[in-house]
């Protein structure tokens, strides 16, 4: 879960995958010429813009498979 502005997820989105790779984890993917291919990697955006027009208040679920 993310609580902040959308541009923060590149970043965190680093920091989740260096933290798998120090855990052993691996994600579903596999590499290709055009980059990576993901089996399952998901951004769920939990707030409604009309609802919090702030950005930096957004609540931002990530969900990434793991390999088998």
């Amino acid at each position: 879960m993310h609580n902040g502005h959308p541009d923060e997820l590149i970043d965190l989105t680093d920091v989740l995958l260096r933290w798998a790779a120090a855990e052993g984890l691996t994600f579903d993917r596999h590499d290709t010429d055009a980059g990576d291919a993901w089996a399952g990697r998901f951004e769920f955006f939990l707030t409604d813009p009309d609802e919090q027009p702030d950005m930096a208040q957004w609540d931002t679920e990530l969900a990434f498979r793991l390999a088998d």
